[in-house]
C-alpha cells in the first residue's frame, strides 16, 4: 500500500532553506543533487513509511507517533504516519549534526 506524503509549511521551508544553503556554499549541481536525494527518499517512504527509527528523545515521554529518518549524510526528517489516512505527515527537516531537542526549542521559539 502507497502512502500519500505531505509537507509542513515548516517543513516546505526548511527543504528551502536546506537547498539555498548547499547553492551557496558547494553550487548548483550540489543543490540540483541533494533536491534530487531528498525526492528519491521520499519516493521510498510512499511505499515503505516505516523506514524511519522511533525518536527515543519522545518515547520517553510515551509519544510515539513520529519517526526520524536520515535522508542523506547531513540531513534528517521528521515524520508522523497517519494510518487511518494512509499519509506521512513530514513535520520537520534538519541537519542531523544538530542537537534535536535544540532545533525543537528554536522551532517553537520561532513560532511566537
Amino acid at each position: 500500500m502507497r502512502y500519500k506524503v505531505r509537507l509542513a509549511d515548516t517543513a516546505r521551508a526548511d527543504i528551502a532553506e536546506l537547498v539555498a544553503y548547499v547553492r551557496q556554499s558547494f553550487g548548483e549541481q550540489a543543490a540540483h543533487t541533494t533536491f534530487k536525494q531528498l525526492q528519491a527518499k521520499f519516493k521510498l517512504l510512499h511505499a515503505n513509511p516505516d523506514l524511519g527509527a522511533p525518536l527515543p528523545q519522545l518515547q520517553m515521554l510515551m509519544v510515539t507517533q513520529y519517526r526520524s529518518y536520515v535522508i542523506a549524510p547531513h540531513t534528517r526528517f521528521i515524520y508522523e504516519i497517519e494510518e487511518n489516512e494512509k499519509t506521512i505527515f513530514m513535520h520537520l527537516v534538519y541537519g542531523a549534526r544538530q542537537d534535536f531537542e535544540s532545533v525543537c526549542f528554536s522551532r517553537l521559539a520561532r513560532a511566537k
